[in-house]
């Protein structure tokens, strides 16, 4: 063929991929020693699709709006560096608690000052009806074009309520929610932040189908301590990095503003420092969950009536120690001899 021809050739597929939409090829190892670049180093990945799950109660929400105030302020996050850009929330319930909380945040980190680079949606965005899903990548292109800046995290809170009248339990329901956050992280290259709540059996996960996990690049699991205001974060999956160790984070109260009678107005706001889960399984201190659980068991026996593994399970789950490895523990003692079994559930000291 002669040279002409093929740069002819040549010159009209470059064309062609300027002006179609062909797929961008990559060959062999092409792009190996790339570094994923992250939000929240170590914690929150750029560009990528995660949830944040846990019980009702559990300060998920507070928990999202640290990250998401941090990030749109630039403020270290438990001592690991984050990559500033505008963040938007997509509060679902609505109501007044989402800006209280955020006004809370601003009175413990950054002196009172306005948290400039996070913007809210106050009422759900149904995401299985493209109508919507549509307006609001034209509402995000919109506010790009008119200040030159994007979006790098977009916070959907929670999953239920922009999820309209589908079935989160249906594969096909919530892989109809996974591709339209898929389309609004390809269009806007920001990650996607999911609140979701756990299931009725919290430690099978989230709520409903487990497309949503397969989906994930990232998932956390919110557990609240007792009735303190602290809860533990857990990382169950990663797939492009190491996982975050489990940690144990406390919330603060502030008061938010004075109303109209004089009376203060109270909120709430995640600490950005976590301290070192020092119990969160009896794997790592194995002797002191048994003696736990073992004084457990004396306390409930003193108030009458007959001890079940179920409830003994939820004093355990709720004295912080983690539920996954409640069985473990309590099979250790009853074949020490330590705790007995009366019947198919009921227990007892010996």
């Amino acid at each position: 063929m002669p040279e002409a021809s093929i740069h002819n050739i040549v010159d009209n597929l470059a064309k062609s991929y300027q002006s179609t939409q062909l797929f961008k090829l990559s060959q062999g190892f092409e792009g190996y020693d790339e570094t994923t670049s992250h939000l929240i180093k170590g914690y929150l990945p750029r560009n990528a699709f995660g949830v944040v799950y846990g019980a009702s109660g559990s300060y998920k929400s507070f928990h999202a709006l640290s990250w998401a105030c941090s990030v749109a302020t630039g403020k270290t996050w438990n001592s690991k560096k984050v990559t500033q850009c505008n963040v938007l929330y997509i509060a679902g319930e609505g109501g007044i608690g989402v800006p209280r909380r955020i006004k809370a945040w601003a009175t413990q980190h950054i002196s009172n000052e306005q948290v400039e680079n996070l913007y809210r949606i106050n009422h759900p965005v149904i995401f299985s009806q493209s109508d919507e899903v549509s307006a609001l990548l034209q509402t995000i292109e919109a506010h790009q074009t008119a200040y030159k800046q994007e979006f790098g995290l977009i916070i959907i809170d929670t999953l239920a309520r922009c999820f309209g009248h589908a079935c989160e339990n249906k594969a096909e329901d919530m892989n109809a929610f996974i591709a339209a956050c898929d389309r609004i992280k390809a269009e806007t290259r920001a990650t996607i932040l999911v609140v979701h709540h756990s299931g009725k059996d919290a430690d099978k996960g989230a709520r409903g189908s487990s497309a949503l996990r397969a989906a994930c690049d990232f998932e956390y699991k919110i557990e609240r301590l007792n009735e303190e205001r602290s809860y533990r974060l857990i990382c169950t999956k990663a797939k492009d990095d190491e996982e975050a160790p489990s940690q144990l984070f406390e919330l603060s109260e502030s008061i938010v503003f004075t109303d109209e009678d004089g009376e203060p107005i109270h909120s709430l706001a995640a600490l950005s420092i976590g301290k070192e889960d020092i119990a969160p399984n009896d794997v790592l201190r194995p002797q002191n969950a048994q003696k736990a659980l073992i004084v457990m068991l004396a306390d409930m026996e003193s108030y009458g009536g007959p001890v079940t593994r179920t409830a003994l399970r939820e004093r355990y789950k709720q004295a912080g120690y983690s539920p996954n490895n409640f069985a473990r523990t309590l099979n250790s003692l009853i074949n020490q001899g330590m705790i007995m079994e009366k019947g198919k559930d009921e227990i007892s000291s010996p």
